[in-house]
């Protein structure tokens, strides 16, 4: 019994973790904008307004888009500072598999246009 309940909640806690991190990358199956944050700071993504996650120093996400038929959006998505500074921004459009690389020169850039 304890062999069969053992290979069963393996499959099941594993499909869990898949899920979960699935759902964090942002990337729901859809067209996606692939960002990478390769500065050295955490930054705001915002796809219209207001920033609608965080992404910590180095990491790379995937932003889900709207389901448009030809796989595009009119987004300008920006990248912003805690304080608010745009420091980087992408289309529009923005289309399926596009690639986002924000760096630290485009920070430190912005903060000294400031």
């Amino acid at each position: 019994m304890r062999t069969r309940f053992g290979s069963v909640l393996l499959p099941v806690l594993l499909l869990a973790a898949t899920a979960s991190a699935h759902s964090c990358s942002g990337d729901t199956g859809g067209a996606v904008l692939h960002i990478h944050n390769a500065s050295d700071i955490p930054l705001g993504i915002a796809p219209v307004d207001e920033p609608r996650f965080t992404m910590e120093a180095s990491a790379r996400r995937t932003l889900s888009l709207n389901d448009e038929p030809d796989g595009c959006t009119d987004w300008q998505v920006k990248a912003l500072t805690a304080e608010g500074t745009i420091v980087a921004t992408t289309g529009p459009p923005v289309c399926d598999g596009d690639q986002w690389e924000i760096t630290q020169e485009d920070v430190d850039a912005a903060v000294a246009g400031e």
